[in-house]
């Protein structure tokens, strides 16, 4: 049967448009499902200076400082900083996707009542942002269930939200002693009673003797103490009120790392812990005392004829204390 191209032109068209009505986003056909409500639409984390956390009988409260997070309940001791981003991270994160409940009497089978909870309030200027129990692992083991307070809804969150919020007050402390980039240190002096070695890098990486005159450096150990400058974290602190022992009125070891723009970093180095395997440290300039795992340190203790040897003989005239970045080697046993 002939058909007029005309007419199968036109019916094409409606064909086309039809399929185009009914898939796009907002069309005639199923909608696309929304994304998830965000539990704490007001909450703007950047405003956040306060936040009180309640586990049982133990309350940890946080409170942002000029230049960094304290805890206010631990003496305004420097807080840890991905720790609380997590925490902020996690309460802007909830949404009310997954309804496990809106009943109250249930509130204490998924302990998200004020008895089994951990009760989390953030304040901004005074005000409150967000309120709400956190409570026990879902059925995936993966996830928690979340009430905010108000509200009667208790929300299933994925991920191990918990672990946000839940932890020993030690933990809360901040661990992270010094961070640098190797890259940008210019000289590395370490001082200790009985000599004092002063290294020195170019803008290229190779590694000089400064002082004493007439030695190269061990490239590899010198590498491996500007390593453990650009993040050295403690492993723990110096049991409550117990400041004696540690070394630190007088350091056994200080470490001075100047960055090519002048700025300088100083790390003091005292005791060594009685049988636990860790030296306490300080940073100048922070009143926090720190332990550190010995294995750590153990470069900066070597005798000096292990990090520095006697400069061969210069037959070309050139400067010989020089050692090129490439020979480094990962090797820091020696």
């Amino acid at each position: 049967m002939n058909r007029n191209p005309v007419v199968l032109a036109v019916l094409f068209a409606v064909l086309v448009g039809l399929i185009y009505l009914v898939a796009k986003p907002g069309g005639t056909g199923k909608k696309k499902s929304d994304a998830p409500e965000v539990l704490f639409a007001q909450l703007d984390t950047s405003k956040v200076d306060f936040v009180t956390i309640r586990d049982g009988a133990d309350t940890v409260e946080l409170k942002r400082g000029d230049e960094r997070w304290m805890i206010s309940s631990d003496s305004d001791f420097p807080a840890n900083r991905e720790g609380v981003s997590r925490l902020l991270a996690e309460s802007a994160g909830f949404t009310t996707a997954n309804v496990a409940s809106r009943k109250p009497e249930k509130y204490a089978k998924f302990e998200v009542d004020s008895a089994a909870a951990v009760e989390v309030v953030l304040l901004a200027e005074g005000d409150t942002t967000a309120h709400f129990f956190v409570g026990k692992t879902g059925p995936d083991r993966t996830s928690n269930f979340v009430r905010a307070a108000g509200r009667d809804e208790v929300f299933l969150e994925a991920g191990r939200v918990k672990s946000a919020f839940q932890k020993p007050a030690n933990s809360w402390r901040n661990r992270l002693v010094m961070e640098l980039e190797t890259d940008e240190i210019r000289t590395l002096e370490v001082v200790r009673r009985e000599d004092r070695l002063l290294f020195e890098s170019d803008q290229e990486g190779n590694w000089s003797v400064v002082e004493p005159k007439g030695y190269t450096p061990v490239n590899a150990l010198v590498v491996a103490m500007s390593r453990v400058l650009s993040r050295l974290t403690a492993s723990g602190f110096p049991d409550e009120g117990d400041s004696t022992g540690t070394g630190l009125d007088e350091p056994e070891i200080t470490v001075n790392a100047t960055l090519f723009n002048g700025t300088v970093y100083t790390l003091e180095i005292g005791a060594e812990q009685e049988g636990k395997g860790g030296r306490f440290v300080r940073k100048k300039g922070d009143d926090v005392v720190y332990i550190v795992p010995s294995s750590r340190l153990n470069n900066f203790t070597r005798p000096a004829s292990e990090l520095i040897e006697p400069a061969p003989a210069d037959t070309t005239g050139g400067d010989s204390t020089a050692v090129p970045a490439g020979s480094t080697g990962d090797d820091t046993s020696r």
